[in-house]
């Protein structure tokens, strides 16, 4: 890695990801098989690669014409990782993370019509992330997120939400942190929805961050590292054997 933790230009990832995608009225299902290799310093030839993959699925219900969704997703990764004291050696230990939670979303009223989801409601998710490497610890983190949002007009909406992480290892004790936010946000739209926060207050800031779609805090109340959707920071997990 380079100082500011980005792969470094020698680090190099192979990935494939066939997938399976279901919707119907009632339900929608998404699947996905993803494996990869991984090269660490792409300059020496003797250098180990790292293997493994993940098995993610989703799955939402679409209750009273989608007023209530219940959803539920589940994710399985394992992979190589490397000595710590030479990179360039695969370690026998590996990784291994169980990821496991479900939630509902609610949508209570419709007052405008808009080209995008703009919805009164509120959501609850639990997330339990389990991980270990080879006859580790177990480390177990567990998210709860409870959000809301109400639109003022169609294109400003005023959403909060409330959360609650915790970590903790086997022989040790459960650390974590609890957090609020509120913000008020502008919907712009140059023919794609873009959402800007313009305040934000409560223990936390999310201000300065564009999200991308529609989904306010009802619907976006998942842990944003805990749903193994990618490998971008992937490398924090499987390079050590002491990580």
């Amino acid at each position: 890695q380079v100082p500011n933790h980005f792969p470094d230009d020698t680090f190099h990832i192979m990935m494939l990801t066939p997938s399976l995608m279901f919707d119907s009225e009632y339900i929608d299902v998404r699947l996905a098989v993803q494996g990869f290799d991984v090269t660490t310093n792409t300059d020496k030839d003797s250098q180990d690669h790292i293997h493994g993959y993940n098995v993610r699925g989703t799955m939402r219900l679409k209750l009273a014409d989608g007023v209530v969704v219940p959803h539920a997703n589940i994710a399985y990764t394992r992979n190589d990782t490397l000595v710590a004291n030479d990179l360039s050696r695969r370690s026998p230990d590996r990784y291994q993370a169980m990821n496991l939670g479900g939630g509902v979303d609610i949508d209570i009223a419709r007052r405008f019509k808009c080209a995008y989801d703009c919805a009164d409601g509120f959501g609850i998710q639990y997330q339990q992330v389990q991980y270990v490497i080879g006859e580790g610890l177990v480390t177990t983190n567990r998210y709860a997120n409870l959000g809301a949002t109400y639109w003022i007009i169609p294109n400003v909406s005023l959403g909060a939400r409330l959360a609650f992480w915790e970590t903790k290892q086997d022989t040790g004790f459960a650390t974590g942190e609890k957090s609020g936010i509120v913000a008020l946000r502008f919907i712009m739209n140059f023919d794609k929805s873009v959402h800007i926060p313009i305040l934000c207050c409560i223990e936390q800031c999310a201000c300065g961050r564009i999200v991308h779609h529609r989904h306010d805090d009802q619907n976006a109340i998942r842990p944003p590292s805990a749903c193994f959707d990618d490998l971008i920071g992937f490398q924090h997990k499987v390079l050590a054997k002491d990580r």
